[in-house]
């Protein structure tokens, strides 16, 4: 989703001393998924705190659901690898 809104994991690192790590992860396999089949990853912004962001992932084959997910990912240090807040130019892409 970062490379979505034009931002890169080693340029945060570099210019915002950020990184992102995933925190804890729910996941239901529904269905199975074989070797090279297309599937559709939809990921929508669930919950934003000053330093995490939960997502909700659906994961589909045509219409059939393979996988669900909840995902929270950590805004971290990248030097101590301690919370730190999201910077803001970050979280205003989250919101939308």
């Amino acid at each position: 989703m970062l490379r979505s809104f034009g931002f890169e994991q080693d340029e945060l690192i570099a210019n915002a001393n950020v990184i992102f790590a995933v925190r804890s992860a729910q996941v239901d396999y529904l269905s199975p998924a074989r070797f090279n089949e297309l599937l559709a990853v939809h990921s929508v912004v669930a919950e934003i705190k000053k330093v995490s962001l939960t997502f909700e992932q659906t994961i589909t084959r045509g219409n059939v659901e393979c996988c669900k997910a909840t995902i929270r990912i950590a805004c971290l240090d990248a030097q101590n690898l301690r919370p730190k807040a999201i910077p803001e130019n970050l979280l205003i892409h989250f919101k939308k």
